[in-house]
């Protein structure tokens, strides 16, 4: 079994003492709070769905000027080989560690191969965060607007790409340069995403609702656009793929 606990601070801390692990990994995340961790010279600062990787015999500390709550997994054989500060922007690492700590105290059959997948997802996601290596950061800053924003119709792209002190073909060229995709492309493959799952979610779910739920106005643009995108029209779509 790789994880060897899943610890959830239940008390609101100022700080921890300094401290490390000689054949164990962490993986902490802050649900409550800020603080800022000391590793040798460097700072850290932690707030809500940040995600710091520490690895074996890494010593460091935390304080914070007001008081946080964490939660971490101690594991082993992990790999990374230094320190990660992350961005949990798919908001999901902290579900996924709560399920692993409601296993390991249980401890009910099968917990440990449980726990192991967990950690499995938890760090899938991790490396895919570490693999997003943005060389201009308001790229991070625009996605995030476009997955906060992408469901609703009244969303308008080239707003958003205005609102930042670039020129916006400036811009898009360094979104594309870092995303393989035009902002553009990034909203519209996201929308469609969406799209396909909700056609696959149930088949009472009529296709001008869930173009809508998609951010989707028009209906008629919506079917065009998923059709040149997967070849297939939405009802051709969902008939393919129903059991």
């Amino acid at each position: 079994m790789n994880v060897k606990a899943c610890i959830k601070c239940e008390t609101p801390m100022t700080h921890y003492r300094e401290h490390s692990h000689c054949d164990r990994y962490e993986i902490i995340t802050n649900y409550s709070g800020n603080c800022t961790v000391t590793i040798g010279n460097k700072k850290y600062e932690m707030g809500e769905n940040d995600i710091l990787i520490v690895p074996p015999d890494v010593v460091h500390k935390a304080t914070s000027t007001d008081t946080f709550m964490d939660f971490y997994i101690a594991a082993n054989h992990l790999g990374y080989d230094r320190v990660h500060l992350i961005k949990d922007t798919d908001s999901v690492i902290l579900p996924l560690m709560e399920l692993m700590y409601k296993a390991m105290l249980e401890k009910e059959n099968n917990y440990a191969k449980i726990a192991d997948s967990l950690l499995d997802t938890v760090c899938a996601y991790l490396d895919k965060y570490i693999n997003v290596n943005h060389k201009y950061p308001f790229v991070s800053a625009l996605k995030d607007i476009i997955l906060e924003n992408f469901v609703d119709p009244n969303f308008k792209l080239s707003e958003v790409i205005n609102s930042f002190c670039y020129n916006k073909d400036y811009l898009r060229r360094c979104f594309e340069s870092d995303t393989n995709k035009t902002p553009l492309q990034y909203l519209t493959e996201l929308r469609i995403n969406r799209a396909k799952m909700l056609l696959l979610q149930s088949e009472y779910i009529r296709i001008k609702e869930i173009g809508e739920k998609c951010g989707f106005s028009d209906n008629i643009y919506f079917s065009a656009v998923f059709k040149k995108m997967t070849g297939m029209s939405p009802a051709e779509y969902r008939k393919s793929h129903m059991i």
